[in-house]
């Protein structure tokens, strides 16, 4: 089965692309006025809001023809974030026999259904001795000891919202679109936006690319 990856370097988009972490989040308050809250998700859910300020019409054309093959909204495919997308010797969750790959939170699990440039380590010794299917790791023997993992990471999306292109002069402005994370094998996601993380990307880090 093919998978779907997004088509363009995010190192080229602008310095004010934007992440937002959401939660579906109910509250009420009791006669007494106090507050209860309830979490409808196990999750955070992510979405992304990208604007690529300068491409060519190879670049146009490629995102273009991936934007019509998702059908806009409806299909899902990975997408790598220029920033966040590796850890580094991170310890993986156990549950049976399986070791689950996330994301890189420090304080929470958030699993990942996609990983590359996977190295696994048993008591800091590297092994070859597992597969890997959508970031579950299971071994071929019984593991006695610490498993840990550097790989890059993906994300499940889909686009947020319609596609718009500007054009200017020879090179092509892509006006702020989003991609949200979609439901995966761990996910259920809401609508409900909660607390919004906002990071500007330096135009020193896509000339380290180039």
């Amino acid at each position: 089965m093919s998978v779907n990856i997004f088509p363009l370097d995010t190192g080229l988009v602008s310095w004010n692309t934007t992440i937002s972490q959401k939660w579906d989040v109910e509250e009420a308050k009791t006669a007494s006025g106090k507050r209860r809250t309830l979490v409808k998700q196990t999750y955070p859910a992510w979405t992304f809001s990208l604007s690529f300020p300068c491409l060519h019409k190879d670049q146009i054309d490629e995102l273009l023809g991936f934007y019509a093959k998702m059908r806009g909204k409806w299909g899902s495919f990975f997408y790598k974030d220029f920033e966040n997308h590796h850890v580094d010797n991170v310890q993986l969750l156990k549950q049976g026999n399986n070791y689950y790959c996330s994301t890189n939170l420090a304080t929470m699990f958030d699993p990942c259904s996609k990983v590359e440039n996977l190295q696994v380590f048993i008591n800091g010794v590297e092994t070859g001795n597992y597969t890997e299917t959508n970031g579950v790791i299971a071994f071929d023997d019984t593991v006695d000891g610490v498993v840990t993992a550097t790989y890059d990471y993906y994300y499940l999306v889909s686009f947020g919202n319609d596609l718009a292109i500007k054009q200017i002069f020879d090179d092509a402005k892509i006006d702020n679109f989003e991609l949200t994370e979609g439901d995966t094998l761990f996910l259920d996601i809401s609508e409900n936006e909660d607390n919004t993380e906002s990071r500007r990307r330096g135009r020193e880090n896509r000339q380290g690319r180039a």
